[in-house]
């Protein structure tokens, strides 16, 4: 394992209160329509895979889930929803990426830049806060079913680091190797509780208290705007 930990700016959510889970549906779908641009079949596009996976987890519908993947297909009129990333900085200069899907970017975007100015942070320019992030594969799974040699076998596939804490694993992978990580999990049993494609800072700042309340605040407000998907930050 790597000297510094990942848990801290890494979350997942396991469950969700009635008053966010339409929200959360709607962006789950949103997902599922951006990832099934590079394919309709979730076995060889594992982006989609992931999307269909965390979407059920929420409870969109089979029904539903089908009829976002006739789109790949033609069945239905073609949506011109589009995948963005917005750089910006939060309290104490702390860098953000914002992933966004919107029909409208100019609306997107105007509803962001006042998120961000009504708690003192600002947009950044393309590929000044990018660099400060790496690409990664995160999984959370169970460790009770863990066996001795797992670990090692993972590293085989992909596995880069890992850690543990009150009984439950965080995995860190390369990119492109998620999908066979969570396939061997699942050969062996192990429950997995979510897994996706994040953004981990490379090297997490520390931040004064009343920067982390701010910081959890700005946060918690741009997930709840109805276009944005996830908010990584480069804070421990």
């Amino acid at each position: 394992m790597s000297g510094h930990s990942h848990w801290a700016g890494v979350k997942h959510k396991k469950a969700l209160t009635d008053a966010k889970k339409s929200k959360a549906i709607s962006k789950m779908m949103n997902a599922i329509l951006i990832a099934v641009k590079d394919g309709p079949n979730p076995e060889t596009n594992y982006k989609l895979k992931i999307a269909i996976d965390r979407a059920k987890a929420v409870g969109v519908l089979n029904e539903n889930i089908e009829r976002v993947l006739k789109k790949a297909s033609g069945d239905l009129k073609e949506d011109n929803l589009e995948e963005l990333t917005y750089e910006a900085y939060g309290p104490e200069n702390v860098a953000l990426l914002i992933k966004a899907t919107t029909d409208n970017r100019n609306r997107t975007f105007s509803e962001i830049r006042q998120i961000l100015n009504n708690f003192n942070g600002k947009m950044a320019d393309p590929g000044s806060a990018t660099w400060l992030f790496e690409e990664r594969g995160v999984i959370f799974a169970l460790k009770e079913k863990f066996k001795d040699d797992l670990i090692d076998q993972l590293i085989g596939l992909g596995l880069i680091d890992w850690q543990d804490k009150d009984g439950e694993m965080m995995l860190i992978t390369e990119p492109q190797s998620i999908g066979k990580v969570i396939n061997k999990l699942k050969e062996a049993n192990v429950e997995i509780n979510d897994g996706a494609i994040q953004y981990l800072p490379k090297n997490p700042v520390k931040l004064a208290k009343e920067s982390e309340a701010s910081l959890e605040r700005l946060v918690e407000t741009l997930l709840d705007q109805a276009d944005v998907q996830d908010v990584y930050i480069n804070a421990e």
